[in-house]
């Protein structure tokens, strides 16, 4: 049998496994990105488009659920001021990804290796997602887990 504390452990790493999701995704895209195949590009244009459905429900069960919870139970500056920028973030990787896709789209159907704009827009896309994911899951998520009444909001939402 669990400690509660370690249930609640156990809990929140269903909800954090979604970044699991998103960095199997990029080691995907770097997988492709150095590939020798002649389909990478449309291997490439497949994985982009799920990402991005994956992304945008992942940014919503944060901006909906993870993000209020530390501004309800934690609610100093500092955690202020880094769900403001993990938001802001979230805007800017949508931005990102619709720039992407239409530079993936606006690329003709028969070109079969991956064009440098698109290798660096995506290179570019994974190395800002990682330090944001890092920033969540280092800084805003235990102090979440630490929280009791955070523990409690998330019991309840994980039931």
């Amino acid at each position: 049998m669990f400690s509660r504390k370690e249930t609640v452990d156990r809990q929140y790493l269903k909800i954090s496994r979604e970044h699991q999701i998103v960095k199997d995704y990029f080691l995907k895209f770097q997988q492709i990105l150095f590939e020798e195949k002649s389909n990478t590009m449309k291997m490439l244009r497949k994985s982009v488009k799920h990402f991005e459905e994956e992304l945008l429900s992942h940014f919503r069960l944060e901006e909906i659920f993870i993000f209020p919870t530390a501004l309800l139970c934690i609610p100093d500056i500092t955690t202020v001021d880094l769900v403001l920028k993990l938001q802001k973030e979230h805007g800017l990787f949508e931005r990102d990804m619709k720039t992407l896709l239409t530079m993936i789209e606006d690329t003709p159907g028969t070109v079969k290796e991956i064009p440098d704009p698109i290798r660096t827009a995506l290179s570019s896309l994974t190395t800002a997602f990682i330090h944001h994911a890092e920033n969540e899951m280092n800084v805003l998520f235990p102090e979440i887990d630490n929280d009791e009444r955070a523990n409690k909001i998330i019991e309840g939402f994980v039931k």
